[in-house]
């Protein structure tokens, strides 16, 4: 994963072309980073404009990796722990 600066970042998001386009953007419905428990810890999850996004987050893992019959392809299930993780 790249680094960059936080002098950098500032400088790319204070950019003029970025400003232009602020008003836009749809102000957050939740100002707070919610935490999501996942295999190997837990994350920070920014919900953004989204509503409930951990919720839905968690209960989806749940269908996926906690199914006991194991319905879904094994592929499929590698590929969305790959994802979320």
């Amino acid at each position: 994963m790249p680094h960059i600066s936080s002098s950098k970042l500032r400088t790319i998001c204070d950019h003029e072309a970025l400003q232009s386009l602020a008003h836009y953007e749809d102000p957050a419905e939740n100002q707070f980073a919610e935490e999501f428990t996942f295999f190997g810890g837990s994350y920070l999850v920014i919900p953004g404009i989204a509503q409930s996004a951990e919720y839905m987050l968690s209960n989806l893992c749940k269908a996926i990796f906690l199914d006991p019959h194991e319905t879904l392809p094994g592929e499929l299930r590698s590929h969305g722990f790959q994802i979320v993780s």
